[in-house]
C-alpha cells in the first residue's frame, strides 16, 4: 500500500526517522512489512469507490501499459492481472522514477484466481545513493493461460522508491508490415458489425448459448437480469420455462439467445459470407449494477471484458480452419481465395483506454497487437476521447449518468454531476426536432486526445468507423481526415440514413443523431469507404420507384430495402452491419408468418405485409407483462427459414439480400452482394497512396465498381405537423386497424 505525507527538511535525522515510524504505525502499515507472502491468491475488484489509483486499498491492477506507484519504508504493493493471458512469453518492466530505497520483486503465475500460485521470478532492485532512473527488463515464460502477480517489498526503512510499472507482449509497439500480392477480386459478402462472442459480454448475464458449442435447451434461470428485462421483444430475459433452439429461438425479435452460434455462422458462410468484422463489444455501467447470473470468470470492465472475447475469438479460430483472423487487406484477401471465412477484430466499448489502465497508446499497441484493426470512438455513452450520438431518448441521459457515477474519482466529481448531465443541445442541422450532444473529439488538460487518437490508428492502418460518436465529432474527425490524412478513408460499420428515417420511428424509436445524415454519407464517399447497413427493424420512408410494390411491409426486407435504394442514388457501396447478438435489440422481421393473427410492433406499425401475419410478436395487450410464451414456430418439424423466421440468426443473412433483391432493391448496383470485395478495397486504400483531393461520385463508383440509379420522383420532405399527430394517436389507439390508418395519412405525413 503506498503512503504519502509531507516531512520538512530542516527537521533532524533522528527526528525524521521518528516521523516515519509514527505514521506508518497509525496508519496500519506495518503488519503488511516483510511477513507478507509474496504469493497469494488474486484480489479482483474494481467499483467506483475503489479505483486503481495509489490510494486504493489492496492490489492494483497490473496491465500491458504505464502505471505509477510509491514504495515507502518496508511497505509492500501487490499487482495482479485481472484476466489471464493469451500468450506464453511476456515482459516486465519495471523503471525508477526516484527514490534511493532497495525493492525486493517477486512475480507469481496462477492458473485460476484461488489459486495461491507458484514464483516464476525473484530479482532486487538495488539502493543508491543518487537518484537514477534505472530500468529492469525481465523475461516472463509458460505463462499462457495464466494471471501474473508482481510482489514488490521495501527493505529501506527510512527511503522510498517511485517507479514504473508495466507488462510488455512480445511484438507490442511494432506495426505489423501488410504481405502483399496480386490476387484478383473475391466474391462473396461480408457482415461489417456481428458480436459474435457476446455471450461472454456483460459479465455473461444477458445472452444465453455459447458462440462454440451446439446450442441447448434454455431453462430460463441462468440469463437475463433485473436490468435487461423484457422491453419490446420475445422474451428479453427471464421467461418461465423450458425452450428449445430451432423451435422457440433463435428468433429476429429476441437478442437474449445466441444468435451467432457455430451452426448458423457456418450456415452463413456456406451462403456466401467471405468477410466478417467480430466486435468485442461491452455495458460496463450496466453490467455493474447486474445483481444476478453473471459469470464469475468474467468482467464488467469495458477493457477486461473486450480482451476477453478477442482472446474467445482466438481460439474460436485456433479450432475452426475455416474461419482465420485477416491483420492487413492482403492476408483477408488471400483468406476468401482459399474458401475460408476472413475475421477482422474490432472493439465497440465506452470506457476505451481507460486512466485506470495505464498510457492509452500502450493500451493502442496492446489491442492492435492482439489482431484488433477498428475500434469504435463512442459507444452507448461518452468517451474519453469522444461525445456519443445521442439515442434511446431519456435513456442516453441514464446511461451516462450510470457510466459518470460508475468512474467517480473524487468529491468534486459527485457534486459536479449534476452539471455533466444536462440535456445535450448541439444540433449542426438548423430547426432539428432533436437534441443532439455537444460534445465532439474530447481534450485532457489541454491536449486533444481524440485527435491525437485518430492519429495513431491511421499510422497503425485501423479502420476508423463513423458510427455512435456525436454529430460534432463527426464533423471534426472529418476535418482532420482531409487536412492532415490526405482523406484516409472513413466508413460506417452498422447504420442507417437519417434522411428516410420514418416520422413514427422518430417519435417512438430516438434513434435520430445516430442514423448518418446524407452529408455525413457524402464524407464516407468523398473518402472511399463503405456503408453498413444495420439490420434492425426500424420503419423508414418509402422511396417512391424503388421495389416493384408498394411498402406495406414495416420493419422488414421491404423497409431495409429502402435504405440500399437510397444508397444507389449516388453509387454507394452497401454492406451488412447487422449488429447481432447486440442485446434488447430487435432484427429484421419476416414478410410471411404461419398463423393467422395479424400482429403487430409495440408501436402500433404492422410487421408483416397485409395479406400475410408476422410471427412472435403479439400485440401490445398479450406480450410483456406475464412472460407469455406462445406456440412455437416450427411444433417440432424443421424450421421455415427466413421468410416465416426473419433475420433470426446470421445464417440467414444470405436470405435477407436475395429478398431485397426479388423486391427489385438495387443490391448489384450497390455492390451489396459483393461487399467483401468493396471492403478489401476501402481497407487497401489506407496503405496506397492518396490524393490531397476527395473523390469525386464517379471516381468512386469506379472504384468500387458501383453504378447509380436514378429515382424520378423524389422523396418528399418529412413535415411534423397536426396530420401526423393525430394519425400517431389514432394509429396507437387502435392497433387492430393501424394498416388502414397508415395507408390512409401515408400522403399526409410525408
Amino acid at each position: 500500500m503506498s503512503f504519502h505525507f509531507r516531512m520538512s527538511p530542516y527537521l533532524p535525522k533522528y527526528a525524521r526517522a521518528l516521523t516515519v515510524s509514527v505514521s506508518m504505525f497509525l496508519t496500519g502499515l506495518l503488519p503488511t512489512f516483510a511477513w507478507a507472502h509474496p504469493c497469494k491468491r488474486i484480489s479482483i475488484g474494481d467499483s467506483f469507490l475503489n479505483k486503481n489509483t495509489s490510494a486504493r486499498l489492496g492490489p492494483r491492477r497490473l496491465t500491458f501499459a504505464s502505471l505509477q506507484g510509491t514504495l515507502i519504508g518496508i511497505t509492500h504493493r501487490r499487482w495482479n492481472t485481472y484476466i489471464p493471458y493469451d500468450l506464453d512469453q511476456a515482459q516486465l518492466i519495471l523503471q525508477k522514477r526516484g527514490g534511493k530505497g532497495k525493492v525486493e520483486v517477486t512475480v507469481c503465475k496462477h492458473r485460476q484466481e484461488s489459486d495461491p500460485g507458484t514464483p516464476i521470478l525473484r530479482f532486487t532492485i538495488p539502493s543508491s545513493q543518487k537518484k537514477d532512473r534505472t530500468t529492469h527488463i525481465k523475461s516472463l515464460r509458460g505463462v499462457k493461460h495464466a494471471f501474473i502477480s508482481v510482489y514488490l517489498q521495501g527493505k529501506s526503512p527510512l527511503r522510498k522508491l517511485a517507479y514504473r510499472i508495466r507488462l510488455k507482449r512480445p511484438n507490442q509497439g511494432k506495426i505489423h508490415p501488410p504481405q502483399r500480392n496480386k490476387l484478383g477480386p473475391v466474391k462473396g459478402f461480408a457482415d461489417l458489425h456481428n458480436h459474435q462472442v457476446a455471450d461472454l459480454a456483460h459479465g455473461g448475464g444477458y445472452i444465453f448459448g455459447h458462440h462454440a458449442r451446439p446450442l441447448k435447451a434454455c431453462d430460463g434461470k441462468s440469463h437475463g437480469t433485473l436490468l435487461w428485462t423484457d422491453a419490446g421483444g420475445m422474451f428479453r430475459g427471464k421467461h418461465p420455462k423450458q425452450t428449445q433452439p430451432y423451435v422457440w429461438w433463435p428468433h429476429y425479435a429476441d437478442g437474449s439467445h445466441q444468435q451467432v452460434g457455430i451452426k448458423e455462422l457456418k450456415q452463413a458462410w456456406r451462403a456466401g459470407l467471405r468477410l466478417l468484422v467480430a466486435t468485442a463489444v461491452n455495458n460496463q455501467a450496466l453490467c455493474t449494477l447486474t445483481l444476478i447470473h453473471k459469470k464469475k470468470h468474467l468482467r464488467c470492465d469495458d477493457m477486461d471484458s473486450a480482451r476477453l472475447q478477442i482472446q474467445a475469438i482466438h481460439e474460436f479460430a485456433r479450432k475452426n480452419p475455416w474461419y482465420r483472423i485477416a491483420r492487413d487487406p492482403w492476408e483477408a484477401r488471400k483468406i476468401i481465395h482459399q474458401g475460408h471465412l476472413a475475421v477482422i477484430i474490432a472493439v465497440e466499448i465506452s470506457n476505451l483506454f481507460p486512466r485506470s489502465h495505464g498510457d492509452w497508446r500502450e493500451q493502442l499497441d496492446e489491442l492492435y497487437d492482439m489482431g484488433v484493426r477498428s475500434f469504435e470512438l463512442a459507444h452507448e455513452t461518452d468517451s474519453r476521447f469522444a461525445g456519443s450520438a445521442q439515442q434511446h431518448g431519456s435513456f442516453f441521459t441514464i446511461l451516462n449518468a450510470l457510466k459518470r457515477f460508475d468512474n467517480l474519482r473524487s468529491i468534486r466529481d459527485f457534486f459536479g454531476l449534476s452539471q455533466k448531465l444536462r440535456k445535450p443541445e448541439y444540433c449542426e442541422k438548423k430547426g432539428a426536432n432533436y437534441a443532439c450532444n455537444k460534445l465532439g473529439l474530447r481534450q485532457e488538460q489541454g491536449v486533444a486526445i481524440g485527435a491525437q487518437l485518430l492519429l495513431e490508428a491511421a499510422k497503425r492502418k485501423m479502420l476508423i468507423p463513423l458510427d455512435h460518436i456525436s454529430r460534432r465529432a463527426r464533423k471534426q474527425v472529418f476535418e482532420i481526415i482531409r487536412s492532415k490524412l490526405a482523406y484516409y478513408p472513413l466508413f460506417a460499420s452498422h447504420s442507417r440514413f437519417d434522411a428516410i428515417m420514418h416520422p413514427q420511428e422518430r417519435k417512438h424509436g430516438g434513434t435520430e443523431e445516430y442514423m448518418l445524415s446524407d452529408k455525413e454519407v457524402k464524407m464516407i464517399q468523398q473518402t472511399g469507404g463503405v456503408f453498413g447497413l444495420r439490420t434492425g427493424i426500424n420503419v423508414m420512408r418509402e422511396i417512391p420507384g424503388c421495389l416493384k410494390k408498394k411498402l406495406t411491409c414495416w420493419g422488414s426486407s421491404e423497409s431495409l430495402a429502402q435504405n440500399v435504394c437510397w444508397a444507389a442514388r449516388t453509387g454507394l457501396a452497401i454492406s451488412l452491419g447487422t449488429d447481432l447478438n447486440t442485446g434488447p435489440v430487435q432484427m429484421t422481421a419476416p414478410r410471411f408468418a404461419s398463423n393467422a393473427t395479424e400482429t403487430h410492433r409495440h408501436d402500433g406499425l404492422p410487421t408483416a405485409c397485409p395479406q400475410n401475419v408476422t410471427l412472435g410478436i403479439v400485440g401490445p395487450k398479450g406480450y410483456d407483462a406475464a412472460h407469455k410464451l406462445y406456440t412455437p414456430v416450427s411444433k417440432g418439424k424443421k424450421p421455415w427459414g427466413f421468410d416465416v423466421r426473419g433475420l433470426a440468426h446470421i445464417g440467414y443473412a444470405g436470405d435477407l439480400i436475395q429478398d431485397m433483391q426479388k423486391l427489385g432493391a438495387p443490391v448489384r448496383e450497390t455492390a451489396m452482394d459483393r461487399s467483401a470485395e468493396t471492403f478489401l478495397r476501402m481497407w487497401e486504400r489506407a496503405y496506397l497512396p492518396r490524393s490531397a483531393s476527395p473523390l469525386s461520385a464517379q471516381q468512386y463508383q469506379r472504384y468500387m465498381g458501383t453504378q447509380s440509379r436514378h429515382y424520378p420522383n423524389p422523396l418528399p420532405p418529412v413535415r411534423y405537423n397536426k396530420t401526423y399527430r393525430k394519425a400517431l394517436k389514432k394509429a396507437l389507439a387502435q392497433p387492430q386497424k393501424a394498416q388502414q390508418v397508415w395507408e390512409k395519412q401515408r400522403k399526409k405525413i410525408q
